[in-house]
């Protein structure tokens, strides 16, 4: 069974959001350990900054003074205020003082040779250094020693791994008066207290709202997958409706993104193939009427020739009159059927398009009133007067000349053909428009619209001699030369004889 689109989307969603998560929750962690540490950095550093200045002043009196004082009064209880560990560190790297569990026990000092316990002056730690070696120093003490001695207050880090708590070191320098030397060095060390209760307590409410987060996502996820899948369903079913031939369908979905342009693309190829469809049904139709005008037009030559035929060769027909009739009649024909055949070529050799015609420039003006004295002589046998006018100039246009004079004389003797005895033609020749008006008995409503389709020609005795292909020939003729080619009916209203005017328009 497949897969749906929208199940791999509510997948995808999920595991990206879970990744987010634990992306998110780690680095959340990192943060606030790092945030914690630098907290107790900075108040470790400042206290150790406050306690140095402190113990400076402590050594300025001393110097003032001209006695020694012990700074050991000044830091006994210091871990308790610094919630520290605290070392006084001398140049000599030796202990001078230490607070916390380091503190060593007051002793009552006694003179020499006094077995009673009198009293004499405390003896002096200051002079008496404890060595680095009688207290032990916290672990990295070294290298931020070595940096205070320089003058350069720093701090380090240390992860205990067996009691997993973090620790911090400081280190600042004790200057002496005037601030240029370093005395002592001022060691403070103190763990990271409540960093692990802090991070699980945070982790705690970051979990409460990932998960609640994460629900309505779920939630969001589902109805985003449904939300972007909907228009792809809809699309799916207009496809399928395509493929069984229904053309009327619309996908429906009017989204203005990627899936809007596709739904609309679906909806124009709709339009497009119901066109083709329609425009393929009218093709065959047209195909089906050109069959039949073909042969009902080859049936009637053919009937005839062949009856004239079997007349003569029977002898039903003997008398030299009549055999010279039905000779004559067998001609006229065959001429016809000539003319439809090579009327059919023509316009099959037009229609197609690899058909090349000449290319040369011409003046389309002068080609059709040539045209219009070549059908003069037609027209006189009817009695029929060709009247031109004619604006100044030329007009030169790239195409096939005697194809375009052509295609004059066709309208030229349909206007001659359906015009009374007596009547007249007029050929008005502009620059970007050529017309002819007869003044014959006009062209009816219904019959208008398709004059230039193959076969659609007048029945009366005028037009029995035509194939209906001459209209045809001349509208392929205009449409490969960009021509457009136009008919109006009537011309003249109230009118017997009101006319039909054929109109060129030189593109």
């Amino acid at each position: 069974m497949k897969a749906k689109i929208s199940t791999k989307l509510f997948l995808f969603f999920l595991i990206a959001l879970l990744l987010s998560i634990a992306v998110t929750g780690g680095l959340f962690c990192f943060l606030i350990a790092r945030h914690t540490t630098a907290i107790y950095k900075n108040d470790l550093m400042r206290k150790g900054q406050v306690m140095a200045r402190t113990l400076s002043r402590i050594y300025e009196m001393s110097e003032n003074s001209g006695q020694k004082r012990n700074p050991l009064f000044a830091i006994r209880n210091l871990h308790e205020i610094a919630m520290a560990d605290v070392w006084l560190i001398d140049k000599n790297m030796g202990v001078v003082t230490m607070s916390g569990h380091g503190i060593p026990p007051r002793r009552e000092p006694r003179e020499e040779g006094n077995p009673g316990g009198k009293k004499g002056p405390e003896p002096s730690l200051w002079n008496e250094p404890e060595k680095s070696g009688q207290a032990k120093l916290p672990p990295g003490a070294d290298e931020v020693l070595k940096k205070a001695f320089e003058g350069q207050a720093s701090v380090t880090e240390v992860f205990n791994p067996l009691l997993e708590i973090r620790s911090l070191t400081v280190a600042t320098p004790v200057y002496e008066r005037g601030g240029k030397n370093v005395v002592w060095v001022l060691l403070m060390h103190s763990p990271i207290v409540g960093l692990r209760e802090a991070i699980m307590q945070s982790v705690k409410i970051l979990a409460m709202s990932v998960s609640c987060a994460f629900l309505l996502a779920i939630a969001a996820a589902a109805l985003l997958s449904r939300s972007f899948t909907k228009p792809i369903a809809k699309m799916s079913g207009a496809a399928n409706e395509l493929a069984k031939g229904n053309y009327s369908i619309k996908t429906g979905v009017r989204d203005k993104n990627e899936l809007g342009d596709l739904a609309a693309t679906l909806d124009a190829l709709a339009v497009r193939l119901k066109d083709a469809s329609e425009e393929s049904a009218r093709l065959e139709n047209m195909r089906r009427e050109f069959i039949a005008n073909v042969s009902h037009e080859l049936r009637t030559p053919v009937t005839v020739l062949r009856g004239s035929l079997e007349a003569l060769v029977d002898g039903v027909i003997s008398s030299p009159n009549d055999v010279a009739d039905y000779q004559g009649q067998m001609l006229k024909e065959t001429i016809h059927l000539q003319r439809l055949v090579n009327d059919l070529l023509e316009l099959s050799r037009l229609q197609t398009v690899d058909f090349k015609i000449e290319s040369e420039p011409f003046d389309v003006k002068e080609a059709a009133a040539e045209a219009a004295r070549s059908i003069q002589k037609a027209a006189a046998k009817k009695n029929v007067l060709i009247k031109l006018e004619r604006t100044d100039g030329k007009k030169i246009i790239q195409g096939d000349e005697g194809r375009v004079r052509q295609m004059f004389m066709t309208i030229l003797d349909n206007a001659v053909k359906f015009s009374p005895e007596g009547g007249e033609v007029l050929m008005k020749i502009g620059d970007d428009e050529i017309s002819v008006v007869d003044g014959g008995s006009g062209i009816s409503a219904d019959d208008l619209p398709y004059i230039f389709e193959r076969f659609k020609k007048d029945a009366s005795e005028r037009n029995k001699g035509g194939t209906g292909l001459g209209l045809s020939i001349a509208r392929e003729i205009a449409a490969r030369h960009n021509f457009v080619l136009s008919a109006k009916s009537p011309v003249v209203q109230d009118k017997d004889w009101p006319g039909t005017e054929f109109t060129c328009k030189i593109g």
